[in-house]
């Protein structure tokens, strides 16, 4: 891979070919001349990594292009590349939103640290009693513990113990504001500076074993959830690109029967029809512009509308429900999946767990 990649940016830089003359001179697919190309342009770093682990150019692309900068992701995806290749494009759907928070983070960091504020690399030991978050304190500096809650941004103007923790917020958060990270502010030596505890907010706190399995439900929500997330982009592009092809399943009739037949409501769905926008855009909807489509247009619509039925059972916390509706029938999530499934759809992980009885309660 790494000798493809130096040859075709040679015939570009050295010779001054473009894309579509090297992919006719080489006999290379198109996609394999510009995954070379981009790798020209991604640091030296990243592309010795990522060209030397035996992925094909296209992967490789892929891979630097989601990492940037940041090795350590590049590192992971390269080993998830060769240990599971089918499951690389869920891969870098999760590290891609993963870099994306890494460099939130590292921008607001920087942003902090240019004020001149404290910022701490994570959140402080429990332990350690010197330090403080806000909401736990009352009072300004100097002042009783009687007085109203500490104003963040007066705190970090008036009181040299200000310090702040930038984490991560929760997805539904981030994708409600566009706002990906969120500040902890904390006073480090608060008894020093004047402030008192707090006794609000404390019966409801839990702990020893009944803690312990609530943050690790809460760890698995979350994480589940992230995954949802990116399994829903790539499962979408691939769907999409189903509907595009010229040659579709055999049983898409039949399954567009099943599902239409079956969850007919839901057809004129809100929800369904602008999932149906975005895999089946109007360009594409041959059938509806003619009265007499062909067999094959008046199938992929029939398709499509089942997919995007099939879809709008898959909310993104969908692996919390059951696999089945009432009477016993399978849900039209699990529909979905399990004939995407038969089409040649590579699962995620939270997809197939939540497909498998025997391991509902896994983190995926």
């Amino acid at each position: 891979t790494a000798d493809d990649a130096a040859a075709v940016q040679q015939l570009s830089t050295l010779f001054g070919l473009s894309a579509a003359q090297i992919a006719k001179r080489t006999a290379r697919p198109k996609e394999e001349v510009a995954a070379a190309l981009a790798l020209a342009q991604v640091p030296e770093a990243t592309r010795a990594t990522v060209t030397e682990a035996g992925v094909d150019l296209v992967t490789a692309a892929k891979i630097a292009e989601v990492a940037g900068g940041h090795d350590d992701v590049a590192d992971l995806l390269v080993r998830e590349a060769v240990a599971n290749p089918t499951q690389i494009e869920h891969r870098l759907e999760q590290q891609r939103r993963v870099v994306q928070v890494k460099e939130a983070v590292a921008a607001r960091k920087a942003e902090l640290r240019a004020q001149g504020v404290t910022v701490l690399d994570r959140h402080p030991d429990p332990a350690d009693k010197t330090i403080a978050r806000l909401p736990d304190l009352t009072g300004g500096p100097g002042a009783h513990g009687d007085q109203t809650d500490i104003d963040a941004a007066a705190h970090q103007a008036t009181c040299p113990g200000h310090a702040v923790v930038v984490t991560e917020r929760s997805w539904w958060a981030a994708e409600r504001d566009g706002v990906l990270v969120a500040d902890y502010a904390y006073c480090q030596g608060w008894k020093d500076h004047g402030h008192s505890a707090a006794t609000r907010g404390s019966a409801g706190t839990s702990s020893g074993a009944k803690g312990d399995e609530a943050t690790a439900e809460r760890r698995r929500v979350m994480a589940n959830n992230k995954a949802s997330d990116a399994a829903q982009v790539v499962r979408r592009q691939w769907v999409t690109e189903l509907l595009q092809r010229q040659q579709l399943p055999t049983d898409a009739v039949e399954h567009a029967a099943v599902m239409i037949a079956r969850f007919p409501a839901l057809v004129s769905d809100h929800g369904a029809r602008q999932i149906l926008d975005d895999i089946w855009p109007a360009k594409s909807r041959k059938a509806e512009t003619t009265e007499h489509p062909s067999k094959a247009e008046a199938t992929r619509a029939l398709l499509a509308i089942a997919l995007s039925v099939g879809e709008s059972g898959l909310p993104r916390d969908f692996w919390r429900t059951a696999t089945t509706e009432w009477g016993g029938q399978k849900a039209r999530g699990v529909r979905h999946l399990e004939r995407l499934r038969q089409w040649g759809y590579p699962l995620a992980d939270v997809e197939a767990t939540w497909l498998d009885p025997k391991t509902t309660t896994k983190e995926a």
